[in-house]
């Protein structure tokens, strides 16, 4: 039996690898640096984006996504609508409003 150390690692690993090691291991998940053939075309070989695909997740996550997601960041929604609030009347564009978590927040003159 291996013992384990308050990390969750053996013991006999060490609890911080070395820069050489995680240089390596940034080297094997940059997306544009494949080490073997049979993982060149992974992703590209999964199954293909169709809307169907898109409706599904969506429909899977939508109930629970901004229980799950919105306590993540919610404090930096918050702030950037406050600033916003605080700015002049105008208009804003929400890029990726996803599911509109942040809109009731602002002001009736933005």
């Amino acid at each position: 039996m291996t013992p384990w150390n308050s990390r969750g690692n053996s013991a006999n690993t060490p609890s911080r690898p070395n820069t050489t090691d995680q240089a390596a291991r940034d080297q094997r998940l940059r997306p544009d640096t494949v080490s073997t053939p049979e993982m060149s075309n992974h992703w590209a070989d999964s199954q293909p984006m169709t809307q169907e695909i898109v409706r599904r997740a969506y429909a899977r996550w939508a109930p629970i996504y901004d229980m799950t997601f919105g306590l993540v960041s919610r404090y930096g929604r918050n702030k950037t609508v406050e600033f916003i609030n605080r700015g002049r009347p105008g208009r804003v564009l929400e890029v990726g409003v996803g599911t509109g978590i942040s809109l009731p927040r602002y002001d009736s003159n933005i």
